[in-house]
């Protein structure tokens, strides 16, 4: 199998801008990253503003498919009208007029993401186990 090529830039077509201060201004933001695709909480007030946000830091260092790009890009428009491609500094600058920031926490984004943002608890993959069930481990 041939890898596709890699690249450190998003492919034209996204919809993606820079990060833009004015649109977050006074603001309470709602940040989606690439690892945060689900359904938004139920509790955002509707006046907040979801921003999506692709980190240039982090691509610059893991590269990414233009499929995984578009794929990861298609879902975040669904999710956010607003979606900026950026570096830390430029985000973090754009992220510091607004109001209040909070987002899904991610190992992937950890040097920067709680620079950024009240980050909760990623969701749980699976619901916990009340007791040890001795029979699936045999």
């Amino acid at each position: 199998m041939i890898e596709p090529p890699l690249g450190a830039e998003p492919p034209a077509g996204l919809g993606l801008t820079a990060p833009d201060a004015v649109a977050a201004s006074g603001r309470d933001v709602w940040l989606v990253h690439p690892w945060s695709l689900g359904a938004l909480p139920a509790r955002l007030p509707a006046d907040t503003l979801v921003i999506g946000v692709f980190l240039s830091d982090f691509h610059h260092a893991w590269p990414w498919s233009e499929r995984r790009w578009r794929f990861v890009g298609s879902r975040m428009a669904d999710l956010a009208d607003v979606r900026w491609h950026g570096d830390a500094a430029a985000i973090g600058t754009a992220l510091k007029t607004a109001r209040r920031v909070r987002s899904i926490d991610e190992p992937h984004l950890a040097p920067w993401l709680a620079r950024w943002a009240e980050c909760e608890a990623a969701p749980a993959l699976f619901p916990a186990v009340d007791r040890r069930c001795d029979s699936f481990s045999q």
